[in-house]
């Protein structure tokens, strides 16, 4: 196949869960024998598939003015230079198949430029930014659902220009996939749930050892979204034996590194990667997934499963899909540490270290790209002879 690919930043200079499944999805497809073409906003890394720069905006901080916010999302409704730049290529290269990924950056533009181009289209939804201007389903911290009156434009924009170019839709966990439907993004038919695959990492069966720490372990962004905050205060009541180390970067990074000059029994490790990052995962007892907002997915929580790492989630978007979850209730102090505790007793901690080994699926890489590919496949081929595309 001549493949497309659309997204709006690729590693190194995305570091998230998303930016990370595009570029081996890119990879992957290239050294299985298709023509890939990457479109986006950043040159990346990758080596193989073909990149071609997009315009886009650089990203908006958390300390920039309400105004700069304001003026940036309007500017990211719909951009006229990315539209023309994405639809050129796409009208110019005999596409069979168009993957679009993340938008914000690259604005509207994506999906006007797939419309008109004609060519079948699927989307990979990895967060809630076709009904949602922050992408989260939260406003001020709290759960909206994409309805307030601030993302009606995104809603009507963007999510309109998504349905009318037809596509077919992958969410990586049920939630996400359901909620795009309910906003009428796509028909429940033409959408299906992948989850995100990771690559094989050290396993071993965790246990509790005599006289040795507890060790809990955190690693992604610093935000208040991330319940980062709720774990600092559950660990200042776990048990003095345990150690807590986090790993990331983001705006509480201060208060995380000033956690752990209070306490000895906490290491801030800062921002970790390749071999460290291994290693880090690797040292951990249990790992901590205590998001408060609609989390999609929660990629780490499946690098944990294939790993025997047992882990801890709350009951928040898409977290609780992940096989072999231990689940606690979101932004709750009390309910973290409990659940935590009940890792920590008797054979838990060993009981669920097996689970994840022997009886869940290994969430491999490997089987999430196959199942991908599977789909670009088959919306190529609804392609009608006379270059139109059946739906």
């Amino acid at each position: 196949m001549r493949i497309a690919l659309v997204t709006n930043v690729l590693p190194p200079e995305g570091r998230g869960g998303a930016e990370h499944h595009v570029a081996a999805l890119a990879a992957s497809l290239h050294d299985r024998g298709h023509e890939v073409t990457v479109l986006s906003g950043t040159r990346g890394d990758l080596d193989g598939p073909r990149v071609v720069l997009v315009p886009r905006r650089t990203d908006l901080r958390p300390a920039d003015s309400r105004w700069r916010k304001v003026t940036w999302h309007v500017v990211d409704l719909w951009r006229p230079d990315a539209h023309r730049r994405i639809s050129g290529v796409l009208r110019r290269g005999g596409y069979d198949v168009v993957h679009t990924n993340s938008p914000q950056g690259l604005s509207s533009a994506v999906f006007s430029a797939v419309g008109v181009s004609d060519i079948p289209h699927v989307h990979m939804a990895h967060d809630y930014n076709a009904i949602c201007m922050r992408t989260s389903l939260t406003r001020d911290g709290e759960f909206c659902g994409g309805h307030c009156a601030a993302c009606r434009p995104q809603r009507l924009v963007r999510g309109g220009l998504l349905r009318r170019s037809a596509p077919r839709l992958i969410a990586a966990t049920d939630y996400v996939r359901d909620r795009h439907v309910d906003a009428g993004v796509v028909a429940a038919g033409d959408a299906v749930t992948i989850p995100y695959g990771v690559r094989p990492g050290r396993t071993r069966t965790r246990e509790r050892l005599p006289g040795g720490a507890f060790r809990l372990a955190y690693i992604g962004t610093l935000g208040a979204h991330k319940g980062v905050d709720v774990l600092l205060h559950a660990f200042r009541e776990a048990p003095a034996e345990w150690a807590l180390d986090i790993a990331g970067a983001g705006d509480l990074s201060g208060m995380v590194r000033a956690a752990a000059a209070s306490d000895p029994r906490i290491t801030f490790h800062g921002f970790v990667a390749g071999p460290a990052k291994e290693q880090f995962l690797d040292d951990a007892d249990v790992l901590v997934v205590p998001s408060v907002w609609q989390e999609p997915a929660g990629i780490v929580a499946l690098e944990a499963t294939i790993r025997g790492l047992p882990f801890v989630v709350t009951d928040r978007g898409g977290l609780q899909e992940m096989p072999g979850a231990l689940v606690a209730p979101a932004g709750d102090v009390r309910g973290l540490l409990g659940a935590l505790l009940e890792l920590a007793s008797g054979d838990r901690l060993i009981e669920r270290s097996r689970l994840l080994l022997e009886e869940v699926p290994a969430p491999t890489l490997e089987r999430n790209i196959a199942r991908v590919e599977r789909v670009l496949e088959s919306v190529s081929r609804s392609r009608q002879p006379d270059g139109g595309s059946a739906r």
